[in-house]
């Protein structure tokens, strides 16, 4: 998925213009750098959110996206071309094996081979 900002390449920006633009042995460098120091530590405390984007199912398996015990709702677009809502978790079977489940909301489309796309509902 691709971020909105990329926060790597405002790190990899700064710490290039700090190097360039902040002699440590004056002291207009060291405001400079004490700057530049204050305001990469405000960027490394950003959280990173991910851009969630629509995903071709024969390319990105819903199945995929099912990654812990939570309950997974997703947005489909099937082959008819209508939007449905599917469900998906995790189930352990009597012998332990750990299994991922994808179920439609509604009866008449739960065929998980008729998703032509689909987005994680967050």
């Amino acid at each position: 998925m691709e971020q909105y900002i990329n926060k790597a390449d405002i790190v990899a920006e700064t710490e290039r213009i700090k190097k360039e633009e902040c002699p440590v042995d004056l002291y207009e460098g060291r405001c400079k750098l004490f700057w530049f120091e204050q305001f990469l530590s405000f960027i490394n405390s950003l959280e990173v959110k991910e851009v969630n984007t629509w995903h071709l199912q024969e390319k990105e398996d819903i199945y995929n996206a099912v990654k812990n015990w939570g309950l997974h709702t997703f947005a489909c677009i099937m082959k008819d071309g209508t939007i449905q809502k599917f469900s998906g978790c995790f189930d352990e079977d009597c012998e332990g094996h750990i299994n991922a489940h994808i179920d439609g909301v509604n009866d008449n489309y739960d065929n998980v081979d008729d998703i032509v796309k689909w987005i994680e509902i967050i």
